[in-house]
């Protein structure tokens, strides 16, 4: 898809969807896949186009160290409302560090379309790192 955004709602009384994270954690494995995947889900009415930002906010995990930092535009063409799904690039280390934590935010929403109660939800990476016996 395109990384540009929908275009503007045409009418403010037009029927509108709602945008919003599919939950409001995600779970990665540090090690194995290597990727944490965050679902976007769209509800309410599919007529028209719409998109909202997706961006990255590091925490305890840091980007660069822990996962790759990306901001994505996610689109919903007309008449879809399949989920969405964002791939982050997690980075094995190997440090003992216990689980660490990025939010994901969903900022910025075009066309007729409003953000849902679920714009901010936590992708929690889990350490595959042991502490030497």
């Amino acid at each position: 898809g395109s990384s540009a955004p929908a275009p503007d709602c045409a009418s403010p009384t037009a029927a509108r969807s709602v945008v919003e994270f599919a939950s409001t954690q995600f779970r990665a494995d540090e090690n194995g896949e290597e990727r944490a995947y965050v679902t976007v889900r769209r509800t309410g009415d599919t007529a028209g186009e719409v998109s909202a930002r997706i961006s990255l906010v590091a925490g305890s995990a840091l980007a660069g160290a822990d996962f790759v930092a990306q901001d994505a535009i996610v689109r919903f063409g007309a008449g879809s409302g399949e989920p969405r799904t964002l791939e982050i690039e997690i980075l094995d280390d190997d440090e003992v560090e216990g689980d660490e934590a990025l939010s994901a935010m969903l900022l910025e929403p075009h066309g007729c379309v409003d953000l849902g109660a679920n714009v901010l939800s936590t992708v929690v990476i889990t350490d595959d790192d042991a502490a030497p016996t």
